[in-house]
């Protein structure tokens, strides 16, 4: 992930210099974001969440985001005496709703807009400990305040729930079992805040 991230954020801020090629294409959005992972049981939480994420709009209420997100998660192991854990990365297709604009599309211009999001992707875990990854379904959901800074450009806060189904590697970086195959649904959370770039505006 720090390798990737000086690049990922190269790509973007071209992507600012480019406003007027590109205006016209303004029901599409990029955003990056950056904040908090974390999972309550066991109790973690860090700042080890890195994201990005593609938006097309249909219109001023209903939209689709594609994104990518990657987690570390880290705790003490006690069969081993040390920190191990999982690096956890997904890519996910959501759909989302602007509240704001339910009632009235013309909200669209107010300095702060308030989105929700759901949908479902794909999970790769992999453990500290080990060499196998483990490749998982999920299924997530959220709020996004998003506040206008410029015609284009906005600040974006965001809380996600993700729900990550049949998961074979505990926290710690150990497998969830000893003899018999099993596996859990986990639940992980993001607390974040990014910047959104339009490609135009209304």
């Amino acid at each position: 992930m720090k390798k990737t991230t000086p690049i990922l954020l190269l790509v973007f801020f071209l992507f600012l210099n480019l406003t007027n090629c590109f205006a016209q294409y303004y029901k599409y959005s990029i955003d990056v974001n950056y904040g908090l992972s974390g999972v309550s049981q066991p109790n973690i939480n860090d700042f080890s969440h890195f994201g990005v994420g593609f938006n097309y709009e249909f219109d001023e209420i209903y939209s689709l985001r594609l994104d990518y997100g990657s987690d570390q998660f880290r705790t003490f192991n006690e069969r081993i005496g040390a920190e191990a854990g999982l690096d956890m990365s997904r890519i996910s297709l959501q759909g989302a709703v602007n509240l704001s604009t339910i009632s009235s599309r013309i909200r669209i211009y107010d300095p702060i807009n308030v989105f929700v999001h759901g949908g479902f992707g794909l999970s790769s875990i992999k453990s500290t400990l080990g060499s196998g990854r483990d490749n998982t379904v999920n299924f997530l959901g959220g709020i996004t305040p998003r506040i206008k800074l410029t015609r284009q450009l906005y600040l974006s806060l965001d809380a996600s729930a993700i729900f990550i189904l049949s998961q074979h590697y505990n926290f710690d970086g150990d497998l969830a079992y000893s003899d018999v195959v099993n596996s859990f649904t986990s639940i992980t959370y993001n607390v974040t805040a990014g910047l959104t770039f339009r490609f135009g505006e209304y």
